[in-house]
């Protein structure tokens, strides 16, 4: 029972879950089937869970995805529009 609490011990205290491509998509707000087109091409952070097998089942960490996001927008925050009434 000792070594048990000692494995727990080194355990990170916040373990991030990983999701699959129904939850990844909704996080991103995009079509699940552009996720796993993502995910096979290599564009989003992911990992199969099973490498050997031809058709493969993603899962995503959220984490990853939202760094992944902030890389994909345009660093230099741009005002929007000035709308034609305050013109």
């Amino acid at each position: 029972m000792n070594e048990q609490k000692t494995a727990n011990h080194n355990l990170p205290s916040q373990i991030e879950y990983f999701v699959d491509a129904d939850e990844a998509a909704r996080f991103l707000k995009i079509n699940r089937r552009t996720v796993l087109r993502w995910a096979r091409e290599g564009h989003v952070p992911a990992y199969p869970l099973d490498s050997r097998s031809e058709r493969k089942d993603w899962r995503f960490r959220l984490s990853e995805l939202n760094r992944w996001m902030a890389q994909q927008v345009d660093s230099i925050c741009r005002p929007c529009p000035a709308s034609r009434s305050e013109l």
